[in-house]
């Protein structure tokens, strides 16, 4: 009989517990709908080197053009990746362009990046027509390429 009330009382806790923990995580989300804030937005923080986007109007299309060379410019992962596409011969696998972009990462003193992080900017590449993907084999695009030739061109500049 003294098991079982043991027993009762300790379910008993784990359900007055759980009510709680449920009753908190409900106030704390009023008090962030209160505040006008996203309950998530509270947890995700901007970090140290990030900056906030400023938007700048693009009424010529020359200035897109210079946009998307200053985006590659600022974006040294992508960049390379274009970059490393546009200059191989052959066709890279996903694997094979991980290894290369964190080896180039590595000699210029960055850290490596996840395949996952480099298969997310693959298809950014290729939904902006920079990037193909034949039979499981990535390429750079004729778009590609001249994007890459200017990018070069304005660092020969600097």
């Amino acid at each position: 009989m003294k098991e079982y009330r043991i027993m009762l009382v300790a379910i008993t806790a784990f359900v007055w517990g759980y009510a709680l923990l449920a009753w908190a995580m409900r106030k704390s989300q009023e008090f962030a709908r209160q505040r006008g804030t996203n309950f998530r937005t509270v947890i995700i923080r901007r970090g140290r080197h990030e900056q906030l986007a400023t938007s700048k109007p693009t009424p010529v299309c020359e200035d897109i053009t210079d946009n998307l060379l200053k985006f590659f410019e600022l974006s040294s992962v992508s960049r390379s990746i274009l970059r490393i596409l546009a200059g191989s011969e052959e066709t890279l696998s996903h694997a094979d362009l991980t290894i290369k972009v964190n080896a180039r990462l590595m000699r210029k003193g960055g850290r490596p990046v996840s395949e996952h992080d480099i298969r997310a900017r693959v298809m950014n590449l290729m939904g902006a027509s920079l990037a193909q993907l034949r039979n499981g084999q990535l390429s750079a695009t004729a778009a590609g390429r001249e994007v890459v030739s200017r990018l070069m061109t304005l660092q020969a500049a600097v």
